[in-house]
């Protein structure tokens, strides 16, 4: 018994080592993008600033921007350091789907689930990124784990437990409160077998959760992050809409079938050999739990199902909607799938082989991440500007939106070369006479350009500045492109 345990608890490491490896491969590779540029650079603000940051401007709950702060105390600050934050996250969900796991199966399907999350594609892209998905994704375990232990023995400890990783959740990321509603809906599906004391116990664990978040909801509303026109429900552009495809495409990232790169189609015949080893498995596992009460397939696919298909209605009606916002859901899914594997291949050679060839699709889905760039290269689109960057420049952003974000790129990259000094782009061809220099970026990701004429648009502020300024400079990225412009003798 005790060697058993030993070599179960010795091929879990090596999952959780190699998880590791997987999410620290290559993890500097690629520039932040700008919504990590913003975690990156607000979460080393001071407290005041970065509340006041997330409730009127970059709408977003606290939680993942104090831990990067408070990492960069021990760390350092940086991309690469705020990203340790989520392969830290990452590689710790991996034990604890496994624990997860163990309540419903044996150790063999447990491992099974740790593995498929530690070789993710989807899980470790985001391990790789400093966004707090992944955090949401190790709460949202954590807080399956205490739920169980709740509705099992609802005493003091395990609710209270349970009220904390749930406040967690939502103090993370909105779309967390999908986590708290799959739960809830476990608990209805399976109230009649489980020793639960009774209704009002778990309404009063939900109204303690309410209490520890109201804070924060009060804090939005006074600074108007809940106002439709500019917070969190604001209306959005329909290339940030959900589809109807939405679910399949999820799926498609859950079954890591996206073998040149993350962000791209799915291909029909690795989205048919995504379904037949991860989604029938699943499937088989749904459909077998439903005929005989187990609970581990039902909540599996709660925790993924419930997330994905909430993202899509609220993206109906206007909310923003990106896989991001469900990419935490993918650890139920393994849940599933691995039990479903138990069920689907009776003997050892069968598993084994579905294991490897598991392992080969994966493989392909991973070098997709690790050869495909995803994001745009804003450390060496912005060298040039470091470089001849001096004292008195000023800078200014096309588009609009740019102007907010630009001094955030050179703040996490070469911050120490000095403050950025940024003039509206409406004040143009106006220039503060203590602008010696006038850097004009423009960000070229498509995101940032949804209409066609944004190069024309930087052609015409050139031209509008004729008359006082020449080019003295222009530097051409994938990312972004700089002029320098000089007032005329």
């Amino acid at each position: 018994m005790e060697a058993s345990r030993a070599k179960r608890l010795a091929l879990l490491f090596l999952i959780v080592a190699v998880g590791a490896a997987l999410r620290l491969f290559r993890i500097d590779a690629q520039s932040a993008w700008y919504d990590e540029l913003l975690s990156v650079s607000q979460s080393a603000r001071s407290l005041t600033d970065l509340l006041r940051s997330l409730t009127t401007a970059d709408i977003h709950p606290p939680l993942h921007h104090l831990i990067l702060g408070a990492w960069y105390k021990v760390a350092g600050f940086g991309a690469m350091e705020a990203r340790l934050v989520s392969v830290i996250f990452g590689t710790f969900s991996i034990p604890l789907l496994y624990l997860l796991a163990r309540r419903f199966t044996d150790s063999a399907t447990s491992l099974c689930a740790a593995f498929l999350l530690a070789v993710s594609q989807i899980a470790v892209y985001f391990s790789q990124e400093a966004r707090p998905y992944i955090l949401v994704q190790f709460l949202s375990l954590a807080a399956a784990l205490a739920f169980l232990d709740f509705i099992r023995n609802p005493n003091l400890r395990d609710s209270t437990l349970f009220a904390l990783a749930g406040a967690g959740l939502l103090y993370t990321h909105y779309y967390s409160v999908w986590v708290l509603l799959a739960l809830g809906l476990y608990w209805l599906v399976v109230r009649r077998r489980a020793a639960v004391a009774g209704f009002g116990r778990m309404c009063m664990v939900a109204v303690v959760i309410g209490v520890i978040y109201s804070p924060w909801l009060l804090l939005l509303n006074q600074s108007g992050g809940l106002n439709p026109q500019r917070g969190v429900l604001r209306s959005i552009h329909p290339s940030q809409m959900a589809r109807a495809s939405s679910p399949l495409a999820a799926l498609n990232r859950f079954n890591s079938a996206k073998f040149g790169s993350i962000e791209d189609r799915t291909s029909a015949p690795a989205a048919l050999v995504g379904f037949a080893l991860f989604t029938a498995p699943a499937a088989a596992a749904l459909w077998q739990a439903m005929r005989t009460g187990s609970g581990g397939a039902i909540l599996g696919w709660l925790l993924a199902g419930v997330p994905v298909l909430a993202a899509v209605v609220v993206g109906f009606f206007g909310v923003v909607f990106n896989y991001r916002h469900y990419s935490f859901a993918s650890a139920g899914y393994y849940l599933a799938v691995a039990i479903g594997w138990r069920l689907c291949f009776p003997n050892r050679a069968m598993r084994l082989l579905w294991l490897a060839a598991v392992l080969v699709v994966s493989g392909l889905a991973l070098k997709g991440i690790y050869t495909a760039p995803t994001k745009p290269d804003y450390r060496e689109g912005f060298l040039p500007l470091a470089n001849h960057y001096q004292p008195g420049d000023c800078v200014t952003g096309q588009p609009r939106i740019w102007q907010k974000l630009v001094h955030y790129a050179w703040e996490v990259y070469y911050g120490e070369r000095g403050t950025l000094r940024l003039v509206p782009l409406d004040q143009l061809p106006s220039v503060p006479a203590e602008c010696g220099r006038l850097w004009l970026v423009w960000d070229r990701t498509w995101w940032m350009n949804r209409t066609s004429n944004g190069e024309q648009r930087v052609k015409d502020t050139i031209a509008r500045m004729a008359g006082e300024y020449w080019v003295a400079q222009r530097h051409d990225h994938p990312a972004i492109q700089l002029h320098l412009l000089e007032r005329k003798p």
